[in-house]
């Protein structure tokens, strides 16, 4: 491939450099077809399958932590460059090509097809790197060409004044652990070395801050963009042909020296290379160098072929001292070596003339044809062409060339916060207890727990926060019944503090068969998608009367209450629970709690028995009564008619 190309340009906007092959002359002197290569003249975003696909090309914008001190905000660009040409529009640039050359070059055998068909292939690259330009800006901003919405008109526009701490984090990024990344942060990756076929693709990845990314976001929906690609490619070339020729008669050369006999007897190697060099000689001893050209590196190679002649004269010197002069006799001394003035040789040997030269015929002819390579860099650089048609006539061009992600969504946290409530000042509550569990990819639930208990003040609030990453449905197999994505379950519990033992009048009387009441029923508990979880100790399956005597009682007196709770049809059902007083006691206040609650209404029925320990009577009610809410149980007289009188030792 020679130097020397021809920019192409075709209809459908393509282009392409051709370069002649550097042995087209003799391609076509031996009747072969001649030869060129191209390589493409500009670069475009490559698309999938062909030039009809999907554009590679992809900026995503993401965001995350808003309303926090450190917000994330940024975008990622990813493209892929391409400077291919379809084949239809090659052939065209290739007719082209061929219009232009046979009409321009018809002196050019570089150029000159000659009526043959010509042949074209690819450059084969030495070298080639690609890069993607990033967006350069000052401390008061970047200056951006922008297509205003409204008006549609092109403008300038500045934005984004860089602050101190920004301008340091431009360079660097973040400076700090867990610190956002900066406003005009850019980090390209995928420039440098590129393939060797200049028609391949190149992809580009770059991390962009807030600026970068709200530009590019602006611009690639647009005609064009701010963004330019460029390939830099090492081509070899190869110079025509060079000819390096030397040839010497030395019939003719002899008589030359002859004709110069009558000043020399003796000839020094001086003498001879003088002759050698003599204008007159010129035209028998001839050197011939074609053609040199102007190329990268011209100079050296022009001065090697100089040297490389100068070698061959020599020979040609050597050759010249054994046909033509015989060795001066060996007792001649240097100074009678020769009367010439350029002295004698330095190594005491002189030459003289043959006498006879009809054995000397002789011509002798050095040629040698050689071609020099060098490497030419050539640079194709290219705006790139944005997504405006695309955006105008494609399905969903926004959300597949620039989607946005929101960082808090993904991965995404369910946070479930749990609190307590209770009226722990009623001392009936030892602690309330949460479990809260998600499944695994197999769907096995994975619990944690928490145990609230009484804080030591008012203002001493607890809560607790159960968070996991959410996981889509087709990530679970096998799922617990009852689950969604964005649902945890739930088992809560109310644990209830144990009788005093050495309560002797029953202040408090708790029945709970099984010790805690479990407040989300199953063996999972409660599937919630709720993010507040309240852990209450008030339940329809709790039974909570506060109880309080009403009356009088004399010094050896003692009251005894009987409660149980009934169904809906005032039946009793359930154990029954007691209470005592004395007249030292009476008004102190009594507390009875069944769980679970026998029944939906929460109704019991009751009766008091008086015992009057002076005399050994007692009187009892004469029918229970049935009642819900705080019970105040009343204390009536002996003579009261609603009650049974009677005298007996009290059985306890």
């Amino acid at each position: 491939m020679a130097g020397g190309h021809q920019p192409i340009d075709s209809e459908d906007g393509y282009r392409a450099l051709f370069y002649p092959d550097a042995n087209n002359y003799e391609l076509m002197r031996e009747g072969k077809n001649p030869v060129y290569y191209w390589v493409p003249d500009q670069l475009r975003i490559a698309r999938h399958g062909g030039e009809k696909g999907d554009y590679k090309f992809s900026l995503l914008r993401f965001a995350g932590g808003a309303g926090t001190a450190k917000p994330t905000v940024g975008g990622v660009l990813g493209l892929t460059t391409t400077g291919s040409i379809p084949a239809a529009a090659m052939e065209r640039l290739q007719k082209k090509l061929i219009e232009k050359i046979t009409s321009t070059s018809s002196n050019n055998g570089l150029w000159n097809p000659q009526g043959r068909e010509p042949m074209f292939r690819p450059v084969t690259l030495l070298a080639s790197t690609a890069n993607i330009s990033d967006l350069k800006f000052t401390q008061t901003g970047l200056r951006h060409f922008v297509q205003d919405k409204k008006t549609k008109k092109f403008e300038f526009r500045t934005s984004g004044m860089l602050g101190k701490g920004n301008r340091e984090k431009i360079v660097k990024g973040p400076t700090k652990k867990d610190e956002g990344i900066g406003d005009w942060y850019w980090v390209l990756q995928g420039a440098g070395a590129a393939s060797m076929d200049p028609t391949s693709e190149h992809a580009f990845t770059a991390l962009l801050g807030r600026g970068p990314a709200a530009i590019l976001y602006d611009t690639f929906k647009g005609a064009s963009t701010v963004i330019y690609a460029s390939l830099v490619m090492d081509l070899q070339m190869w110079t025509p042909k060079i000819k390096l020729s030397v040839k010497g008669e030395w019939k003719k050369i002899y008589d030359h020296f002859s004709a110069h006999a009558n000043a020399h007897y003796l000839w020094t190697s001086a003498d001879i290379r003088y002759q050698l060099n003599n204008t007159d000689l010129k035209g028998k001893i001839s050197v011939e160098i074609s053609p040199i050209g102007s190329f990268p590196g011209s100079a050296d190679i022009a001065k090697y072929l100089r040297d490389k002649s100068d070698l061959v004269l020599d020979r040609f010197t050597q050759e010249a001292q054994r046909i033509i002069f015989d060795p001066a006799p060996v007792d001649e001394t240097a100074a009678e070596a020769s009367s010439s003035g350029a002295g004698a040789s330095p190594w005491g040997v002189a030459f003289a003339l043959k006498k006879r030269i009809d054995e000397t015929e002789l011509d002798l002819a050095y040629e040698e044809t050689m071609q020099f390579s060098h490497v030419q860099q050539t640079v194709v650089s290219s705006s790139l062409q944005g997504l405006l048609h695309a955006m105008a006539t494609e399905e969903n061009a926004e959300g597949k060339y620039f989607p946005s992600v929101n960082l808090d969504d993904w991965p995404k946290e369910l946070a479930r916060t749990t609190a307590p409530i209770a009226s722990w000042q009623t001392k009936l509550f030892h602690s309330l207890s949460v479990q809260i569990g998600y499944p695994d990819k197999s769907g096995a639930l994975l619990w944690k727990n928490h145990v609230f208990t009484a804080p030591n003040s008012s203002t001493e609030l607890e809560n607790w926060t159960y968070t996991v990453f959410q996981k889509a449905e087709h990530e679970v197999e096998n799922p617990p019944a009852g689950w969604k994505p964005d649902r945890t379950f739930v088992k809560r519990a109310i644990h209830f503090n144990e009788p005093d033992p050495y309560d002797e009048f029953h202040i408090r009387r708790i029945t709970v068969p099984e010790g805690m009441l479990q407040l989300d029923k199953g063996e999972n508990g409660t599937p919630l998608n709720d993010s507040i979880v309240e852990v209450r100790a008030q339940s329809n399956t709790i039974m909570a009367v506060s109880v309080h005597f009403r009356g009088v009682l004399k010094e050896n007196q003692e009251a005894e209450l009987t409660v149980q709770a009934v169904d809906e049809k005032n039946q009793p059902i359930g154990e029954e629970a007691r209470f005592y007083a004395d007249a030292a006691n009476l008004r102190q206040p009594r507390s009875w709690t069944l769980c679970p609650a026998p029944s939906p209404s929460h109704r019991y029925q009751y009766k008091v028995t008086v015992y009057d320990w002076s005399d050994g009577s007692e009187w009892v009610s004469k029918r229970p009564t049935i009642s819900s809410g705080p019970l105040r149980a009343p204390i009536l007289p002996k003579s009261s008619q609603n009650v049974t009188f009677r005298f007996r030792e009290r059985q306890k």
